[in-house]
């Protein structure tokens, strides 16, 4: 059985190898997951990222401008990026399904966590062939606006489960009803 799982990562770059400092993973879709239903959410201590993977000065410049209570939240992990990447393969493997992962951007989440797993000498817990991109599902289905409602700047899990509402919405009234009608 397959389930889909948006994945949103805050960074200290923008290409593969970048620094994580923040993932969160919502689950959703037609098996009775929804944003509300066991997330994972963690931030990773700055100097784990930073010492397998690489920091972006323009970024980290970026983070230094942003209102300090959200640049504290973002850079407050404690957990090397070694433990937070085997607790995702765990928390994907005790679904005991094909997990289908969704992030923003065909070249963004998706594939700076997978080189993050490779930096780390860690298997993937994910085949390839189910990596999904939010912005082409978005692109595809323009119309179907989802508004963003009382959540925090720059936050994983805020943006995860936001994502996962809209899509989960676009599954619900685009694909789901063409699927019962064919």
């Amino acid at each position: 059985m397959k389930i889909n799982f948006m994945l949103d990562l805050e960074t200290v770059g923008l290409t593969p190898g970048s620094a994580i400092i923040s993932i969160a993973l919502v689950p959703f879709g037609f098996a009775g997951f929804s944003p509300a239903t066991a997330p994972y959410y963690e931030k990773i201590n700055f100097q784990s990222s930073a010492a397998k993977l690489s920091v972006d000065s323009t970024v980290l410049d970026w983070w230094a401008m942003q209102d300090p209570e959200v640049r504290n939240e973002a850079f407050s992990g404690t957990k090397s990026l070694e433990v937070v990447l085997q607790e995702i393969s765990d928390y994907l493997a005790s679904f005991k399904c094909d997990p289908v992962i969704w992030g923003k951007g065909s070249d963004f989440d998706n594939v700076l966590l997978a080189e993050a797993y490779d930096r780390c000498d860690i298997k993937l817990p994910w085949n390839f062939r189910n990596n999904r991109c939010f912005r082409t599902l978005t692109a595809i289905f323009p119309y179907h606006s989802f508004d963003k409602i009382n959540t925090k700047k720059h936050s994983a899990l805020e943006d995860a489960k936001h994502q996962a509402e809209w899509a989960e919405s676009i599954f619900l009234s685009v694909v789901a009803p063409f699927q019962l009608e064919h």
